[in-house]
């Protein structure tokens, strides 16, 4: 089941990726910059945590969940605006694929032990008030 969330994790990632940049760089182009910089700067958020969520590493998982929020914002207000309906629930279907993912990933792994922030190496305290 772990593999599957990482595999739907990354898939999300990479199809919101491939739809993002189709659309900003060349299906609907906005007039003043060249399409190669303004897939650039819109894809350039989804391929920061894309090492780690290859790695598997945890944090990359919930920075790649964190990242994928304003792409779906962006995709139901498009759906709503009704400009481009099929490129919007393209976008909405892989934000949630890629969210969902990356939510599954990180409930199937474990934590590290202790090095987390307000970890105490004798366990939780009892008893202080």
């Amino acid at each position: 089941m772990r593999t599957l969330a990482r595999a739907l994790a990354l898939g999300g990632q990479l199809a919101l990726l491939a739809v993002v940049v189709a659309w900003a760089g060349w299906l609907a182009p906005a007039g003043g910059q060249p399409a190669a910089l303004r897939a650039a700067v819109v894809a350039l958020p989804l391929l920061l945590p894309l090492p780690g969520l290859l790695r598997g590493s945890r944090r990359a998982h919930l920075w790649a969940a964190l990242v994928t929020l304003p792409y779906f914002t962006h995709g139901v207000v498009e759906a709503w605006a009704g400009s481009r309906p099929l490129l919007a629930g393209l976008e909405i279907a892989a934000a949630v694929a890629a969210f969902g993912g990356c939510l599954l990933a990180l409930s199937r792994s474990r934590p590290r032990r202790g090095g987390g922030a307000g970890a105490s190496a004798r366990g939780p305290r009892r008893g202080r008030s």
